[in-house]
């Protein structure tokens, strides 16, 4: 659906990036959104392109906080 208007989109229709970090998982470099249960994928930054077929890097993947559960485990 196309919306027609006079004023820039921005005002109506504000987009905020949510706050992301950057975290090593298996080795690979992943661009994370913090989460209260760890941190899901949103981006994978890698010159292999077979990182880009493995599922574990996969974007929507809940990235679990290593140190979380080694407390837990104690």
């Amino acid at each position: 659906m196309l919306y027609y208007q006079r004023m820039p989109g921005e005002p109506v229709y504000p987009m905020q990036a949510p706050e992301t970090e950057l975290r090593l998982v298996d080795g690979r470099l992943c661009e994370c959104i913090p989460g209260k249960e760890g941190a899901t994928v949103s981006r994978l930054i890698s010159t292999d392109p077979m990182d880009y077929l493995n599922p574990a890097f996969a974007p929507g993947r809940l990235v679990l906080d290593r140190m979380k559960e080694y407390r837990h485990e104690r």
